[in-house]
């Protein structure tokens, strides 16, 4: 592929995606929905051996994972690449075999390749904004609607019933307002981390974790939780913003972990390769990895990215909270330069990893 010139980020939409049919025998393509030139626009790109020109070792390896893709056989992978403008990009890869009824098309792949800027001029706050205010006003109307039922059965029964019945109603309005307030509460520590200009000073995570699990140690106790702490790596970032986002991961850890008996590990690890590959870690120096893990219920692996928005709670009302903890945590891994995922299995545990800028001290 011949090398496009540069683009402006503001002519790039945030994500896009280009189909296209590979055969293998012939090294040719045979389908694309849009030009490849205008899909990459990158001085990275060319189409041999593929179309990506600095082939290492790991993407040689999921290159070859595709060519022996057979029917119905998929393959997943991404790559960080830079555009013409120093603009960094994601490619998220879906490679699937495929097979037409023809001997000359016997081994044929079908790319789905969506790409993702991961800064741009201008963000499309007002969307962001406007998805967040809906899942808001959602999550606020059930209780608004309860209490409006309640104030009004309430209303209708003191003309008829004696006064001694009302001790139900009541009690339940109340806990429809302590509820409201737990949403309203947990809206306003958001916008306050959505607003927030971060420092940047050396934090030291072990004594973030040690303050609070000496504050939380009645509840580790009652639930016998076994806590784990191995060294952690000193990171750069805002310490009153860590000690929110440690806070809400081990709060969910103890409140997901087993009813006897749980265990809570917080160790680090090296950031992989895969990692460094695919997620945007654009800041100069070395990054520090901390993992999470508990033995609790867990959750699917599907909703591994679904728990981090706002107002999600996958297990209903059964366990406390507002929905908003994690939201937060991503938000304050983000301010900070830094990325985070969790990965879980259903009644086999859940675990939280967080990369983030490491201190030089």
């Amino acid at each position: 592929m011949n090398n496009a010139g540069s683009v402006k980020p503001k002519d790039i939409n945030s994500s896009s995606e280009l189909v296209f049919i590979y055969n293998i025998s012939q090294r040719e393509i045979l389908f694309q929905n849009v030009p490849f030139d205008s899909f990459f626009e990158s001085v990275d790109m060319q189409t041999e051996p593929f179309f990506l020109n600095s082939f290492d070792n790991d993407l040689l390896k999921d290159w070859q994972s595709c060519l022996q893709l057979k029917e119905k056989e998929k393959h997943n992978f991404s790559r960080n690449i830079v555009l013409a403008d120093n603009t960094p990009a994601v490619f998220n890869f879906h490679v699937e075999g495929i097979s037409l009824p023809s001997l000359v098309y016997s081994s044929l792949l079908l790319f789905f390749i969506r790409r993702t800027i991961v800064m741009k001029s201008t963000p499309d706050y007002g969307k962001d904004y406007a998805e967040f205010i809906d899942l808001a006003a959602h999550d606020l109307d059930a209780p608004l609607r309860k209490l409006s039922l309640l104030i009004e059965r309430l209303a209708y029964k003191s003309k008829t019933e004696p006064v001694k019945d009302f001790s139900d109603y009541i009690s339940r309005i109340q806990t429809n307002l302590a509820e409201m307030r737990l949403l309203i509460d947990g809206l306003a520590m958001l916008a306050k981390i959505n607003s927030a200009i971060p420092e940047k000073v050396s934090c030291n995570p072990e004594n973030i974790v040690t303050d609070i699990s000496h504050k939380w140690e009645e509840r580790i106790k009652k639930k016998g939780i076994t806590l784990s702490v191995s060294p952690l790596p000193k990171l750069m970032g805002d310490g009153n913003q860590y000690k929110q986002l440690f806070s809400h991961i081990l709060d969910n850890a103890i409140k997901f972990s087993r009813e006897t008996d749980g265990c809570i590990e917080i160790n680090s690890t090296d950031v992989t390769p895969e990692e460094k590959r695919i997620y945007p870690l654009t800041q100069p120096g070395n990054y520090g990895k901390i993992n999470v893990t508990d033995d609790g219920i867990g959750f699917k692996d599907e909703y591994a990215e679904k728990i981090f928005q706002p107002f999600v709670r996958l297990n209903g009302k059964q366990y406390p909270g507002n929905g908003i903890g994690l939201a937060a945590c991503k938000k304050i891994v983000e301010n900070n330069n830094g990325i985070i995922y969790a990965k879980g299995e259903e009644n086999k545990g859940a675990s939280f990893t967080i990369i983030l800028p490491q201190s030089l001290d």
